[in-house]
C-alpha cells in the first residue's frame, strides 16, 4: 500500500495473527454439538443415545422436531420423538442441523457489524447449493460438502466482529472496486478465506473442509480433478444468484475447467440450479427454525 493510501495502515503481522487468534479461541463450538460429534462418529452409539444427548436441551430437542417435520424433507407422516426423528432425518443431516445451528449461535453478537441474518442466510444457501452439487458431481466426499458451504465465508464474521474499522476500510476499498480478497488482503494481510480456514482447523473438522474454504476462491489452485474448492466456489456464485444477491451475474464462471472439472455443461447445470432452486425454497422453514431470515427472489 503507498504512503498516500487513505485506508487504514495495515496492522503488524504479528499483531493481526494475535488478533486471529485471539478470535478462533473465543469462537469455540458449544460442548453439546461436539459431544454429539463423538457420540454420532462411534459405531457403537445409535439413534436413542444421540436423542437422550439432544433431550438435555430442550430448545434445540425443539428444533430438531421441527426439523424433522419441515417441508424440506417432506415426510407425510409426523414424527413425534427425537430418536424417530435422528432416524429419519439420519445422522448425517442430523449432524449438519447441530453445526448449523451450534455455528450460528456462536456468531451471535450484539456488536456485529454486518447483517447477521443476511450472511446466515447466504452461507446455509451456500451449503444445501454444495450439498447438491456434489452430490451431482459425485464427489467421493460430498458429507463434506454442506459444511464446508456452511462455513465458507466465516471469515468474513471473524473480521467484522473482531477488527470492526479494518473492517470499514476493506469496505471502502470494495466500492473503489477491489475485489473483496484483495481489499482484506490489503488491509490486513490475510483473507476470509484463509482465515476461516484457521478456524475450522482449530475445531477438529475435517482437512479437506478447510482446503475447500481457503481455496473456495481459487479452486485451480487444487490438485488436478474435481476439489471440494471447485464445489464451494460454484455453490457460492449459484447461491448468489438465487438469492438475488447477484441480479445479473451469468452463470459461466472465470475459473478455467470448472465445468470440465466438476462434469456438467450448459444443460446440466440449469438442472442444477433447478433443484438448487427448488431445495431452497423447500427449505424456507429451515431458515425459520435456525432463526434467521430467508427470500426467494420474488419476495425480495
Amino acid at each position: 500500500m503507498s504512503p498516500s493510501s487513505p485506508f487504514a495502515v495495515p496492522p503488524k503481522e504479528s499483531e493481526i495473527d494475535r488478533l486471529i487468534s485471539r478470535a478462533v479461541e473465543l469462537h469455540t463450538l458449544p460442548a453439546a454439538v461436539l459431544e454429539a460429534r463423538r457420540i454420532m462418529d462411534d459405531p457403537r452409539k445409535n439413534a436413542q443415545d444421540v436423542a437422550n444427548l439432544i433431550a438435555g436441551d430442550p430448545a434445540f430437542s425443539a428444533r430438531v422436531l421441527r426439523m424433522a417435520n419441515s417441508a424440506y424433507y417432506g415426510f407425510r407422516r409426523r414424527i413425534g420423538t427425537l430418536s424417530q426423528a435422528i432416524v429419519v432425518l439420519g445422522f448425517q443431516a442430523v449432524r449438519n442441523l447441530l453445526l448449523t445451528a451450534g455455528v450460528i449461535e456462536v456468531f451471535k453478537s450484539s456488536k456485529a457489524t454486518y447483517d447477521h441474518a443476511r450472511f446466515w442466510t447466504h452461507s446455509v444457501a451456500t451449503a444445501i447449493a454444495a450439498q447438491e452439487i456434489a452430490t451431482r458431481a459425485a464427489m467421493p466426499q460430498a458429507q463434506h460438502a454442506y459444511v464446508a458451504g456452511l462455513m465458507h465465508d466465516v471469515g468474513k464474521a471473524i473480521i467484522a466482529q473482531h477488527m470492526p474499522e479494518h473492517a470499514r476500510s476493506i469496505r471502502e476499498l470494495e466500492l473503489a472496486g477491489a475485489g473483496t480478497c484483495e481489499a482484506e488482503r490489503e488491509i490486513i494481510g490475510h483473507d476470509h478465506a484463509d482465515i476461516g480456514g484457521r478456524l475450522v482447523t482449530a475445531w477438529g473438522l475435517p482437512a479437506p473442509i478447510a482446503d475447500a474454504i481457503r481455496e473456495h476462491h481459487q479452486p485451480q489452485k487444487s490438485a488436478s480433478g474435481a476439489s471440494d474448492a471447485d464445489v464451494i466456489h460454484l455453490a457460492d456464485i449459484v447461491a448468489k444468484i438465487l438469492l438475488a444477491e447477484r441480479a445479473a451475474c451469468p452463470l459461466s464462471l472465470p475459473v478455467d475447467g470448472l465445468s470440465s472439472r466438476l462434469g456438467y455443461d450448459e444443460k446440466s447445470l440449469a438442472e442444477w440450479v433447478g433443484a438448487i432452486a427448488a431445495s431452497l425454497e423447500r427449505a424456507a422453514d429451515f431458515f425459520q427454525i435456525l432463526g434467521i431470515w430467508a427470500a426467494t427472489p420474488a419476495e425480495r
